[in-house]
């Protein structure tokens, strides 16, 4: 989360369902949950997983869906979820990975968990 700080969640269980407050618990006490908080912590990141989950996508597509134009920018970001294996990139194409469909699943997953009626996700805000 760096340069901004620790990241802190709180939440109030009594504010939810039980199996929410415990799939937090159980997702922020894994091993890989820091590395894959800083990875799909950049709004970017995140927008190119939703758009690649439904369905493999060329470069100059993902420019499209995401809204940004300044490819050197998204190819850093589309880079680091290829080396983190989340993305492959065969024939000219990005496609999600086994690892790649978790991490999107767990978005989907703190989504549903999202304060109904506030600003959204407080887990990965938006920028």
């Amino acid at each position: 989360m760096r340069p901004r700080g620790p990241l802190v969640i709180l939440f109030d269980s009594a504010q939810m369902t039980e199996a929410d407050a415990r799939f937090l618990r159980t997702a922020l006490g894994e091993p890989d949950t820091g590395r894959v908080l800083a990875l799909l912590g950049h709004p970017i990141r995140r927008a190119v997983l939703r758009r690649v989950a439904q369905g493999a996508v060329n470069f100059g597509r993902l420019m499209e869906a995401t809204g940004i134009e300044d490819s050197p920018k998204l190819a850093f970001h589309v880079g680091k979820l290829v080396d983190e294996g989340v993305l492959a990139h065969v024939d000219d194409l990005y496609r999600l990975t086994a690892r790649g469909r978790s991490a999107v699943a767990w978005l989907d997953e703190l989504d549903a968990v999202a304060p109904q009626g506030g600003s959204g996700n407080a887990v990965l805000p938006q920028e």
